[in-house]
Protein backbone atom coordinates (compact mmCIF):
# COMPACT_ATOMS: atom_id res chain seq x y z
CA UNK A 1 0.00 0.00 0.00
CA UNK A 2 1.33 3.41 -0.95
CA UNK A 3 1.55 5.92 1.89
CA UNK A 4 0.83 9.56 1.06
CA UNK A 5 0.46 12.74 3.07
CA UNK A 6 -3.32 12.52 2.68
CA UNK A 7 -3.41 8.96 4.00
CA UNK A 8 -1.21 9.84 6.98
CA UNK A 9 -3.30 12.89 7.87
CA UNK A 10 -6.48 10.81 7.70
CA UNK A 11 -5.35 9.10 10.92
CA UNK A 12 -5.11 12.40 12.85
CA UNK A 13 -7.90 12.64 15.48
CA UNK A 14 -8.44 16.35 14.72
CA UNK A 15 -7.14 19.26 12.64
CA UNK A 16 -4.98 20.59 15.49
CA UNK A 17 -3.10 17.28 15.80
CA UNK A 18 -2.64 17.16 12.02
CA UNK A 19 -1.17 20.68 12.02
CA UNK A 20 1.17 19.97 14.91
CA UNK A 21 2.21 16.73 13.23
CA UNK A 22 3.19 18.71 10.12
CA UNK A 23 5.32 21.01 12.31
CA UNK A 24 7.16 17.96 13.72
CA UNK A 25 7.88 16.40 10.31
CA UNK A 26 11.38 17.85 10.18
CA UNK A 27 14.70 16.08 10.83
CA UNK A 28 15.92 18.59 13.44
CA UNK A 29 13.10 17.53 15.79
CA UNK A 30 14.20 13.86 15.80
CA UNK A 31 17.05 11.55 16.70
CA UNK A 32 17.64 7.85 16.05
CA UNK A 33 15.44 7.71 12.93
CA UNK A 34 15.43 4.10 11.70
CA UNK A 35 13.21 1.67 9.86
CA UNK A 36 12.77 -1.52 7.86
CA UNK A 37 10.18 -2.98 5.53
CA UNK A 38 7.65 -3.24 8.35
CA UNK A 39 8.35 -0.46 10.84
CA UNK A 40 9.79 3.01 11.38
CA UNK A 41 10.81 4.54 14.69
CA UNK A 42 12.57 7.52 16.22
CA UNK A 43 12.74 9.80 19.24
CA UNK A 44 11.13 13.25 19.11
CA UNK A 45 12.30 16.13 21.31
CA UNK A 46 9.72 17.33 23.81
CA UNK A 47 9.21 20.93 24.95
CA UNK A 48 11.74 20.19 27.70
CA UNK A 49 14.85 18.05 27.31
CA UNK A 50 13.24 14.61 27.19
CA UNK A 51 12.64 12.63 24.00
CA UNK A 52 9.43 10.75 23.26
CA UNK A 53 9.93 7.29 21.78
CA UNK A 54 7.65 6.92 18.74
CA UNK A 55 7.15 3.96 16.42
CA UNK A 56 4.80 2.91 13.62
CA UNK A 57 4.06 -0.65 12.55
CA UNK A 58 2.71 -0.58 8.99
CA UNK A 59 1.31 -4.06 9.57
CA UNK A 60 -2.06 -2.91 10.81
CA UNK A 61 -1.15 -0.10 10.96
CA UNK A 62 -0.43 0.34 14.66
CA UNK A 63 1.17 3.20 16.58
CA UNK A 64 3.13 3.66 19.79
CA UNK A 65 4.39 6.82 21.54
CA UNK A 66 5.59 7.44 25.10
CA UNK A 67 4.24 11.01 25.26
CA UNK A 68 1.39 11.75 27.73
CA UNK A 69 -1.02 13.03 25.07
CA UNK A 70 -4.63 11.91 25.42
CA UNK A 71 -5.08 12.09 21.65
CA UNK A 72 -4.29 9.02 19.56
CA UNK A 73 -2.50 8.85 17.28
CA UNK A 74 -0.65 11.84 18.70
CA UNK A 75 1.19 14.61 16.88
CA UNK A 76 4.52 12.75 17.21
CA UNK A 77 3.15 9.71 15.37
CA UNK A 78 1.68 11.90 12.61
CA UNK A 79 4.97 13.81 12.38
CA UNK A 80 7.04 10.62 12.14
CA UNK A 81 4.87 9.20 9.35
CA UNK A 82 4.88 12.47 7.39
CA UNK A 83 8.66 12.65 7.72
CA UNK A 84 8.96 9.09 6.41
CA UNK A 85 6.64 9.79 3.45
CA UNK A 86 8.50 12.95 2.42
CA UNK A 87 12.08 12.21 3.49
CA UNK A 88 12.60 8.45 3.72
CA UNK A 89 16.34 8.81 3.13
CA UNK A 90 16.60 10.36 6.61
CA UNK A 91 15.82 6.92 8.11
CA UNK A 92 18.66 4.47 8.66
CA UNK A 93 17.74 1.01 7.37
CA UNK A 94 18.13 -1.43 10.25
CA UNK A 95 17.16 -5.04 10.91
CA UNK A 96 18.21 -4.57 14.55
CA UNK A 97 15.37 -3.05 16.52
CA UNK A 98 15.86 -0.80 19.51
CA UNK A 99 14.91 -2.59 22.73
CA UNK A 100 11.73 -0.58 23.19
CA UNK A 101 10.69 -1.17 19.55
CA UNK A 102 11.42 -4.91 19.76
CA UNK A 103 9.38 -5.24 22.97
CA UNK A 104 6.39 -3.52 21.36
CA UNK A 105 6.70 -5.58 18.16
CA UNK A 106 6.80 -8.85 20.12
CA UNK A 107 3.64 -7.93 22.00
CA UNK A 108 1.95 -7.04 18.73
CA UNK A 109 2.99 -10.30 17.11
CA UNK A 110 1.57 -12.25 20.04
CA UNK A 111 -1.77 -10.46 19.68
CA UNK A 112 -1.77 -10.96 15.90
CA UNK A 113 -1.23 -14.70 16.45
CA UNK A 114 -4.27 -14.64 18.76
CA UNK A 115 -6.77 -12.45 16.86
CA UNK A 116 -9.67 -13.22 19.19
CA UNK A 117 -7.64 -12.16 22.20
CA UNK A 118 -6.51 -9.03 20.36
CA UNK A 119 -10.09 -8.03 19.62
CA UNK A 120 -11.07 -8.70 23.22
CA UNK A 121 -8.14 -6.61 24.52
CA UNK A 122 -8.95 -3.78 22.14
CA UNK A 123 -12.61 -3.83 23.15
CA UNK A 124 -11.71 -3.71 26.83
CA UNK A 125 -9.26 -0.85 26.28
CA UNK A 126 -11.74 1.07 24.16
CA UNK A 127 -14.42 0.65 26.84
CA UNK A 128 -11.95 1.79 29.49
CA UNK A 129 -10.85 4.82 27.46
CA UNK A 130 -14.44 5.80 26.70
CA UNK A 131 -15.44 5.60 30.37
CA UNK A 132 -12.39 7.64 31.35
CA UNK A 133 -13.15 10.31 28.74
CA UNK A 134 -16.77 10.51 29.89
CA UNK A 135 -15.74 10.91 33.53
CA UNK A 136 -13.28 13.61 32.61
CA UNK A 137 -15.81 15.48 30.46
CA UNK A 138 -18.37 15.35 33.27
CA UNK A 139 -15.87 16.64 35.81
CA UNK A 140 -14.67 19.38 33.45
CA UNK A 141 -18.25 20.59 33.05
CA UNK A 142 -18.66 20.66 36.85
CA UNK A 143 -15.40 22.57 37.19
CA UNK A 144 -16.41 25.16 34.59
CA UNK A 145 -19.72 25.78 36.39
CA UNK A 146 -17.89 26.06 39.70
CA UNK A 147 -15.32 28.49 38.29
CA UNK A 148 -18.11 30.65 36.87
CA UNK A 149 -19.43 30.87 40.43
CA UNK A 150 -15.93 31.71 41.73
CA UNK A 151 -15.55 34.40 39.07
CA UNK A 152 -18.80 36.10 40.15
CA UNK A 153 -17.60 36.00 43.78
CA UNK A 154 -14.24 37.52 42.80
CA UNK A 155 -15.88 40.27 40.74
CA UNK A 156 -18.17 41.21 43.62
CA UNK A 157 -15.23 41.24 46.04
CA UNK A 158 -13.22 43.61 43.82
CA UNK A 159 -16.24 45.82 43.17
CA UNK A 160 -16.86 46.27 46.89
CA UNK A 161 -13.17 46.95 47.58
CA UNK A 162 -10.48 44.69 49.04
CA UNK A 163 -10.35 46.61 52.32
CA UNK A 164 -13.91 45.51 53.04
CA UNK A 165 -12.73 41.94 53.63
CA UNK A 166 -11.35 43.07 57.00
CA UNK A 167 -14.95 43.22 58.19
CA UNK A 168 -15.72 39.67 57.01
CA UNK A 169 -15.76 36.63 59.27
CA UNK A 170 -14.06 33.32 58.49
CA UNK A 171 -17.26 32.01 56.91
CA UNK A 172 -16.83 34.52 54.07
CA UNK A 173 -13.82 32.51 52.86
CA UNK A 174 -14.84 29.04 54.04
CA UNK A 175 -18.26 29.10 52.39
CA UNK A 176 -16.80 29.96 48.99
CA UNK A 177 -14.03 27.41 49.47
CA UNK A 178 -16.62 24.72 50.24
CA UNK A 179 -18.60 25.59 47.11
CA UNK A 180 -15.41 25.25 45.06
CA UNK A 181 -14.68 21.83 46.57
CA UNK A 182 -18.24 20.70 45.79
CA UNK A 183 -17.58 21.68 42.16
CA UNK A 184 -14.55 19.32 42.06
CA UNK A 185 -12.16 22.26 42.47
CA UNK A 186 -10.22 21.03 45.48
CA UNK A 187 -7.05 23.01 44.76
CA UNK A 188 -8.99 26.23 44.12
CA UNK A 189 -10.93 25.67 47.35
CA UNK A 190 -7.65 25.31 49.23
CA UNK A 191 -6.33 28.56 47.73
CA UNK A 192 -9.48 30.44 48.73
CA UNK A 193 -9.19 29.18 52.33
CA UNK A 194 -5.57 30.36 52.41
CA UNK A 195 -6.64 33.89 51.38
CA UNK A 196 -7.80 34.57 54.94
CA UNK A 197 -4.31 33.73 56.24
CA UNK A 198 -2.76 36.29 53.88
CA UNK A 199 -4.98 38.99 55.36
CA UNK A 200 -3.92 38.10 58.92
CA UNK A 201 -0.21 37.37 58.46
CA UNK A 202 1.30 40.38 56.68
CA UNK A 203 1.07 44.14 57.01
CA UNK A 204 1.32 44.35 53.21
CA UNK A 205 -1.58 41.92 52.83
CA UNK A 206 -3.61 43.95 50.31
CA UNK A 207 -0.98 43.62 47.57
CA UNK A 208 -0.51 39.89 48.15
CA UNK A 209 -4.24 39.29 48.32
CA UNK A 210 -4.85 41.14 45.06
CA UNK A 211 -2.10 39.10 43.35
CA UNK A 212 -3.65 35.82 44.52
CA UNK A 213 -7.18 36.91 43.54
CA UNK A 214 -5.86 37.86 40.09
CA UNK A 215 -4.29 34.44 39.66
CA UNK A 216 -7.51 32.64 40.60
CA UNK A 217 -9.37 34.86 38.13
CA UNK A 218 -6.81 34.01 35.42
CA UNK A 219 -7.41 30.29 36.09
CA UNK A 220 -11.17 30.80 35.66
CA UNK A 221 -10.59 32.63 32.38
CA UNK A 222 -8.26 29.87 31.20
CA UNK A 223 -10.92 27.19 31.74
CA UNK A 224 -13.33 29.14 29.55
CA UNK A 225 -10.93 28.63 26.63
CA UNK A 226 -9.34 25.33 27.65
CA UNK A 227 -10.30 23.48 24.44
CA UNK A 228 -8.36 26.04 22.39
CA UNK A 229 -5.16 25.77 24.44
CA UNK A 230 -2.18 23.49 23.60
CA UNK A 231 -2.35 20.08 25.35
CA UNK A 232 0.47 20.79 27.80
CA UNK A 233 -1.06 24.11 28.84
CA UNK A 234 -4.36 22.28 29.33
CA UNK A 235 -2.49 19.94 31.68
CA UNK A 236 -1.26 22.93 33.68
CA UNK A 237 -4.85 24.11 34.11
CA UNK A 238 -6.03 20.61 35.05
CA UNK A 239 -3.34 20.49 37.74
CA UNK A 240 -4.45 23.86 39.12
CA UNK A 241 -8.01 22.54 39.21
CA UNK A 242 -6.97 19.40 41.06
CA UNK A 243 -6.70 16.86 38.20
CA UNK A 244 -3.25 15.26 38.03
CA UNK A 245 -1.89 12.25 36.22
CA UNK A 246 -1.41 9.24 38.51
CA UNK A 247 2.09 8.35 39.62
CA UNK A 248 1.56 4.80 38.33
CA UNK A 249 1.08 6.16 34.81
CA UNK A 250 4.27 8.22 35.03
CA UNK A 251 6.25 5.21 36.22
CA UNK A 252 5.40 3.44 32.96
CA UNK A 253 7.15 6.17 30.95
CA UNK A 254 10.84 6.06 30.05
CA UNK A 255 11.77 9.48 31.41
CA UNK A 256 15.08 11.37 31.44
CA UNK A 257 18.27 9.62 32.55
CA UNK A 258 20.75 11.91 34.31
CA UNK A 259 22.82 12.60 37.39
CA UNK A 260 20.58 14.64 39.69
CA UNK A 261 22.04 16.92 42.35
CA UNK A 262 19.85 17.70 45.37
CA UNK A 263 19.99 21.51 45.44
CA UNK A 264 17.64 22.41 48.28
CA UNK A 265 14.59 21.49 50.31
CA UNK A 266 11.80 23.35 52.09
CA UNK A 267 8.73 22.28 54.06
CA UNK A 268 5.63 24.47 54.31
CA UNK A 269 2.26 24.01 55.96
CA UNK A 270 -0.95 24.40 53.97
CA UNK A 271 -3.96 24.14 56.25
CA UNK A 272 -3.85 20.62 57.74
CA UNK A 273 -1.11 19.28 55.42
CA UNK A 274 2.67 19.61 55.36
CA UNK A 275 4.19 19.94 51.91
CA UNK A 276 7.85 19.27 51.18
CA UNK A 277 9.53 20.60 48.06
CA UNK A 278 12.84 19.01 47.06
CA UNK A 279 14.71 20.55 44.12
CA UNK A 280 16.97 18.54 41.81
CA UNK A 281 19.30 19.69 39.04
CA UNK A 282 20.38 17.51 36.10
CA UNK A 283 24.13 17.80 35.63
CA UNK A 284 23.91 16.79 31.95
CA UNK A 285 20.44 18.00 30.96
CA UNK A 286 20.83 21.33 32.84
CA UNK A 287 17.19 21.02 33.93
CA UNK A 288 15.56 21.60 37.31
CA UNK A 289 13.01 19.19 38.71
CA UNK A 290 10.68 19.36 41.71
CA UNK A 291 9.82 16.40 43.93
CA UNK A 292 6.61 17.20 45.82
CA UNK A 293 5.49 15.22 48.86
CA UNK A 294 2.66 15.62 51.39
CA UNK A 295 1.87 14.35 54.85
CA UNK A 296 -0.85 15.22 57.41
CA UNK A 297 0.08 17.69 60.15
CA UNK A 298 -1.66 15.83 62.96
CA UNK A 299 -0.48 12.31 62.14
CA UNK A 300 2.96 11.23 63.29
CA UNK A 301 4.04 9.95 59.88
CA UNK A 302 7.28 10.59 58.09
CA UNK A 303 8.01 11.11 54.42
CA UNK A 304 8.81 7.96 52.48
CA UNK A 305 12.33 9.11 51.77
CA UNK A 306 14.81 11.77 52.82
CA UNK A 307 17.10 13.58 50.40
CA UNK A 308 20.51 14.89 51.43
CA UNK A 309 21.16 18.37 50.07
CA UNK A 310 24.39 18.36 48.04
CA UNK A 311 24.21 14.64 47.22
CA UNK A 312 24.00 13.32 43.64
CA UNK A 313 21.61 10.60 42.48
CA UNK A 314 21.89 8.77 39.19
CA UNK A 315 18.50 7.74 37.91
CA UNK A 316 15.50 8.26 35.68
CA UNK A 317 13.21 11.22 36.17
CA UNK A 318 9.74 11.55 34.64
CA UNK A 319 8.09 14.97 34.46
CA UNK A 320 4.40 15.56 34.94
CA UNK A 321 3.01 16.88 31.63
CA UNK A 322 3.28 20.68 31.58
CA UNK A 323 4.07 23.51 29.21
CA UNK A 324 7.00 24.31 31.53
CA UNK A 325 7.74 21.00 33.25
CA UNK A 326 9.14 21.13 36.77
CA UNK A 327 7.28 18.68 38.99
CA UNK A 328 8.49 15.11 38.50
CA UNK A 329 9.02 11.69 40.03
CA UNK A 330 12.41 10.02 40.39
CA UNK A 331 12.70 6.28 39.87
CA UNK A 332 15.47 3.67 39.67
CA UNK A 333 18.01 5.92 41.39
CA UNK A 334 21.14 5.39 43.45
CA UNK A 335 23.58 7.73 45.19
CA UNK A 336 26.84 8.31 43.30
CA UNK A 337 29.98 10.45 43.50
CA UNK A 338 30.50 12.01 40.06
CA UNK A 339 33.98 12.86 38.87
CA UNK A 340 32.99 16.38 37.93
CA UNK A 341 30.15 18.62 39.07
CA UNK A 342 29.09 21.72 37.20
CA UNK A 343 25.80 23.57 37.17
CA UNK A 344 24.47 26.76 35.67
CA UNK A 345 24.03 29.85 37.82
CA UNK A 346 22.88 33.32 36.86
CA UNK A 347 25.78 35.81 37.08
CA UNK A 348 23.44 38.80 36.55
CA UNK A 349 19.90 39.45 37.75
CA UNK A 350 18.96 40.69 34.27
CA UNK A 351 19.58 37.18 32.87
CA UNK A 352 17.44 35.67 35.61
CA UNK A 353 14.59 38.11 34.84
CA UNK A 354 14.72 37.20 31.15
CA UNK A 355 14.66 33.47 31.92
CA UNK A 356 11.78 33.90 34.35
CA UNK A 357 9.81 35.89 31.76
CA UNK A 358 10.31 33.06 29.23
CA UNK A 359 9.03 30.54 31.79
CA UNK A 360 5.92 32.64 32.51
CA UNK A 361 5.24 32.93 28.78
CA UNK A 362 5.05 29.13 28.66
CA UNK A 363 3.06 28.75 31.88
CA UNK A 364 1.34 31.93 33.17
CA UNK A 365 0.36 30.06 36.36
CA UNK A 366 3.90 29.06 37.31
CA UNK A 367 3.89 29.36 41.12
CA UNK A 368 7.59 28.98 41.93
CA UNK A 369 10.75 29.37 39.84
CA UNK A 370 14.01 27.68 40.94
CA UNK A 371 17.25 29.60 40.37
CA UNK A 372 20.90 29.68 41.34
CA UNK A 373 22.94 32.89 41.53
CA UNK A 374 26.70 33.23 41.50
CA UNK A 375 29.02 36.13 42.36
CA UNK A 376 26.38 37.80 44.54
CA UNK A 377 26.75 39.47 47.92
CA UNK A 378 24.02 39.62 50.60
CA UNK A 379 23.47 43.07 52.11
CA UNK A 380 21.18 44.53 54.76
CA UNK A 381 19.59 47.91 54.14
CA UNK A 382 17.19 49.41 56.70
CA UNK A 383 16.92 45.98 58.33
CA UNK A 384 15.82 44.40 55.03
CA UNK A 385 17.81 41.70 53.25
CA UNK A 386 18.86 42.00 49.60
CA UNK A 387 21.22 40.31 47.17
CA UNK A 388 23.48 42.47 44.99
CA UNK A 389 25.10 41.28 41.73
CA UNK A 390 28.19 42.40 39.81
CA UNK A 391 26.16 45.14 38.10
CA UNK A 392 25.23 46.55 41.53
CA UNK A 393 21.58 45.60 40.95
CA UNK A 394 19.60 44.34 43.94
CA UNK A 395 17.08 41.56 44.44
CA UNK A 396 14.71 41.44 47.44
CA UNK A 397 15.01 38.42 49.73
CA UNK A 398 12.18 36.93 51.75
CA UNK A 399 13.75 37.07 55.18
CA UNK A 400 13.11 34.75 58.10
CA UNK A 401 14.52 34.35 61.59
CA UNK A 402 18.31 34.82 61.68
CA UNK A 403 18.60 34.32 57.89
CA UNK A 404 20.12 37.72 57.18
CA UNK A 405 22.88 37.25 59.72
CA UNK A 406 23.54 33.67 58.60
CA UNK A 407 24.00 34.85 55.01
CA UNK A 408 26.12 37.82 56.03
CA UNK A 409 28.31 35.48 58.08
CA UNK A 410 28.72 32.98 55.24
CA UNK A 411 29.59 35.73 52.79
CA UNK A 412 31.84 37.88 54.95
CA UNK A 413 31.43 40.59 52.32
CA UNK A 414 32.66 38.28 49.54
CA UNK A 415 30.65 36.88 46.58
CA UNK A 416 28.88 33.56 47.16
CA UNK A 417 26.76 31.11 45.18
CA UNK A 418 23.21 30.63 46.40
CA UNK A 419 20.20 28.51 45.39
CA UNK A 420 16.55 29.17 46.15
CA UNK A 421 13.03 29.84 44.94
CA UNK A 422 11.57 32.96 43.34
CA UNK A 423 8.00 33.45 44.50
CA UNK A 424 5.66 36.44 44.83
CA UNK A 425 8.31 38.96 43.82
CA UNK A 426 11.02 37.85 46.24
CA UNK A 427 13.83 35.30 46.49
CA UNK A 428 13.67 32.58 49.15
CA UNK A 429 17.19 31.16 49.78
CA UNK A 430 17.51 27.44 50.50
CA UNK A 431 21.23 26.65 50.29
CA UNK A 432 24.65 28.24 49.80
CA UNK A 433 27.72 26.66 48.22
CA UNK A 434 30.82 27.59 50.23
CA UNK A 435 34.26 26.03 49.79
CA UNK A 436 32.75 23.32 47.59
CA UNK A 437 30.13 22.18 50.10
CA UNK A 438 26.43 22.88 50.55
CA UNK A 439 25.24 24.83 53.57
CA UNK A 440 21.51 24.43 54.26
CA UNK A 441 19.80 27.69 55.23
Amino acid sequence: MVWTNERVLSFAPDDATAQRGKELSTIRKWQGLSGNERMVWGECKSSGTAYYKTSVDFKGPAFKCTCPSRKFPCKHIIGLMLLFVNNSEAFRISDELSDWVAEWQNKRDQRIDSPDQEKEDEAKQQKKDTAKAQRKAKRLEQMKLGLADVEIWLTDLIRQGILNVEEQSGSFWNDMAARAVDAKLGEIGKRIRLLELIQRSDSNWTEQLLAELSEIFLIAEGYKRIEKLPPNLQNDLFTLGGITIKREELEQQDGLQDQWMVMGEVEVQELDMLKRRTWLYGLQSKCFALLLEYKPVFINDDYKRHWKVGSVLEGTLVYYPSNYPLRAILKNNEAITPERIEWFAFPHFSEFQSSYADALAKNPWLPIFPCTFQHIIPIVDKDKLFLIDKDKKTLPVRDRAQLKWQLIGLSGGHPIQIFGEWENGAFYPLSVVKDGRFVIL
